[in-house]
């Protein structure tokens, strides 16, 4: 049951109804700052790694720093949000995060930062970032009432579509302007919003459930997991899908500077085409009535196909300074 007093009655039930509830729209703006802060990283963190280095193996690292963690921690972020207190774990890994991007910031527009300190920081922000998701994911039930959490969900999806969208043309304008640094000082202030909201959120009382050890909770999830095909085959196929996504990602930013020869503002252009690109499946989806598999299944067809023509189309004839 959720603890959640509702502004308006619960039978009116639509894909906005959710922001009707105070403490859900709340969070979902705070989020949908923070979304568009850490999508304004992420380009800020390619283009200061390829001021710093030509190497593409190098320039690589900084996208597996980012999305290495999510493998690693995974299993122990899910333990952590199922044993301690949820909303003290966002307020700590969103403050850690926050200290990492200011860390980022002050390093770069000094002139002081050098490929290690970007890897580590970079790879500390997505730990707490990472240790920070399961909690706030199982926080929105909390929320809102069983019968709107779908909405819910969709509306949390939406949030991240659109900082994928214009966070990458936002990071372009703030670094030809200021560059980089200015970027990692902005995502430093984007965490402030999550945790005043999350501080001001009290829960009602509820029973307490038994202690339960994170080792523990940890073999629950890996015993869940194990004895679940369809969460294994979901679980290949992400992975699949995000390393195929990553490898373009990863090698975006030493093209566009290198061989492209673009702007930062062309930069967040090329990078916010990634996240336009998003809104057209959901779209798609929405007006389907095939449901998820057929709409998951063209959409992985059709990007495997354009992604497989891109080198007949010039993108792999790098120059001589950016083979490696």
């Amino acid at each position: 049951m959720s603890t959640v007093e509702s502004d308006t009655a619960t039978n009116d039930v639509g894909p906005w109804s959710p922001l009707r509830v105070t403490i859900f729209r709340s969070l979902w703006i705070a989020g949908l700052v923070s979304n568009l802060g850490t999508f304004m990283h992420l380009v800020a963190v390619g283009w200061a790694i390829t001021s710093l280095t030509s190497s593409p193996t190098v320039v690589s690292l900084a996208q597996a720093a980012w999305t290495v963690p999510g493998f690693l921690l995974a299993l122990l972020a899910g333990a952590f949000a199922d044993v301690v207190d949820r909303r003290r774990l966002i307020i700590v890994t969103q403050a850690c995060s926050m200290v990492c991007a200011a860390v980022l910031g002050s390093l770069e527009l000094s002139g002081r930062l050098t490929v290690t300190e970007l890897l580590v920081l970079t790879f500390l922000l997505s730990s707490a970032m990472t240790m920070s998701a399961p909690a706030f994911m199982a926080l929105t039930p909390e929320l809102v009432e069983r019968d709107q959490l779908p909405a819910a969900i969709g509306l949390n999806s939406i949030s991240s579509n659109i900082a994928q969208s214009l966070g990458p043309a936002l990071a372009g304008i703030v670094i030809a302007a200021s560059g980089p640094g200015a970027v990692f000082l902005v995502n430093a202030v984007s965490f402030l919003g999550i945790v005043i909201v999350v501080r001001a959120y009290h829960p009602a009382e509820s029973v307490p459930l038994p202690a339960e050890h994170i080792v523990a909770a940890m073999r629950t999830g890996a015993a869940y997991f194990l004895n679940s095909p369809r969460l294994q085959v979901l679980a290949a196929r992400v992975v699949l899908a995000l390393t195929a996504t990553s490898a373009l990602s990863a090698l975006l930013p030493i093209i566009a500077r290198k061989q492209l020869h673009a702007s930062a503002g062309q930069f967040g252009l090329l990078s916010t085409a990634m996240g336009v690109g998003a809104w057209r499946p959901c779209g798609c989806y929405l007006a389907s009535t095939g449901g998820p598999r057929p709409m998951s299944s063209l959409s992985a067809r059709r990007w495997s196909g354009r992604l497989a023509r891109q080198p007949s189309r010039g993108l792999t004839r790098c120059p001589s300074h950016c083979s490696g």
